[in-house]
């Protein structure tokens, strides 16, 4: 997937989120209602759930003032996505299309260095993109069948 020319991106000039309190989580992708008949169902809400990512920078002033710039005028008040390269989202260092939940949080660590949080929604990424995640043995289940070694074929017709 190529993301659009005209997406926001993360800024070069900004490290890397820190390893310490990074983490990815997934999100339930359904949701439960009761019916007027008493039963509960459950529903999808997404065709393709998002994860949460929480990300932290070590940022200097002027990193500080770069991503306050992206934030208030690339993403107009965090209302867009953007692109980011995320480790968690496929194997090694993977761009994602993000979007951040909320604003971020600031605080000092010592003068001119600060430690700033963030909540993202990973919208999608490109480690998955095109990419055949059921495999061939589960999707064409037309003429499956045991070669007699110790390997499971399929034929497509």
């Amino acid at each position: 997937m190529v993301f659009s020319e005209f997406e926001p991106r993360f800024p070069a000039v900004l490290p890397q989120p820190l390893q310490a309190g990074y983490k990815i989580e997934s999100v339930d992708a359904s949701r439960s209602f009761e019916t007027d008949s008493g039963i509960t169902r459950r529903r999808s809400v997404y065709r393709s759930a998002p994860r949460k990512a929480t990300v932290t920078w070590k940022l200097n002033q002027a990193q500080l003032d770069a991503l306050d710039e992206f934030f208030e005028v690339a993403l107009e008040g965090g209302a867009l996505a953007f692109a980011i390269d995320l480790y968690g989202v496929g194997p090694g260092l993977r761009t994602a299309h993000a979007k951040f939940t909320e604003p971020y949080q600031v605080s000092v660590i010592d003068i001119g260095l600060y430690s700033v949080s963030a909540n993202l929604w990973i919208l999608r990424s490109v480690a998955f993109e095109g990419r055949n995640i059921i495999g061939p043995a589960v999707q064409d289940t037309t003429n499956v069948g045991w070669d007699g070694a110790d390997s499971y074929t399929t034929t497509a017709p």
